[in-house]
């Protein structure tokens, strides 16, 4: 268990263990919205958006464990983007 952040389900060595595939379908942000007031949610680290991933960046610790994953969820994002748009590339070209 993480002293500083004892309510981390998953500690440090089991998400290290885990492909990132599993870790972003694992670590989730849960809170009551912007003003505090509203009902309780969580949210997956995959079902995020780019915005609410930037913001978790910094809003966290330095030192947080799941900040270096909310970094490689931003990067993942910037990988599939780019596979996707040389898949289309490369079917466009099939019919040429």
């Amino acid at each position: 268990m993480n002293k500083k952040y004892p309510y981390l389900v998953l500690d440090e060595e089991q998400l290290a263990k885990m492909p990132f595939e599993k870790v972003r379908k694992t670590i989730y942000r849960a809170g009551r919205g912007p003003d505090g007031l509203g009902e309780f949610q969580k949210a997956l680290l995959c079902d995020m958006n780019d915005g609410w991933v930037k913001a978790s960046i910094d809003y966290v610790d330095l030192d947080h464990p799941h900040r270096k994953y909310y970094i490689q969820e931003l990067n993942y994002r910037k990988l599939l983007k780019r596979k996707e748009t040389i898949n289309k590339i490369n079917d466009s070209t099939d019919n040429i």
